[in-house]
């Protein structure tokens, strides 16, 4: 199972990559009005400090704690209640109404 989390979390941080924009959203590096310009997305890295413990905490202890939580039949009904609400389980609702997964 730790080794399924890993290659989970490894293919979640790959496709970040991949889908990471070489510039922002809107590219101002042209324009004469423009006060501040983007950075290349490779320029930026969480190394340490405030971002970087975040980014820790996330992959050490964050998704594999919600991974058990879906996969646990005692409390995994908030992830069948989104199945059920899409058509792609039958049943009925489970749990108090605002529960979704978190």
């Amino acid at each position: 199972m730790k080794r399924f989390n890993i290659g989970l979390l490894a293919i979640c941080l790959s496709s970040l990559c991949v889908n990471a924009q070489d510039k922002a959203l809107v590219n101002t590096s042209k324009s004469k009005y423009a006060k501040l310009h983007s950075v290349n997305m490779s320029d930026v890295t969480w190394t340490k400090g405030f971002w970087a413990d975040r980014f820790k905490v996330a992959t050490e202890t964050m998704v594999p704690n919600m991974w058990a939580i879906y996969n646990d039949p005692k409390i995994n009904h908030a992830f069948k209640n989104f199945e059920i609400a899409a058509g792609l389980d039958t049943g009925s609702h489970s749990g108090p109404s605002f529960h979704d997964g978190d």
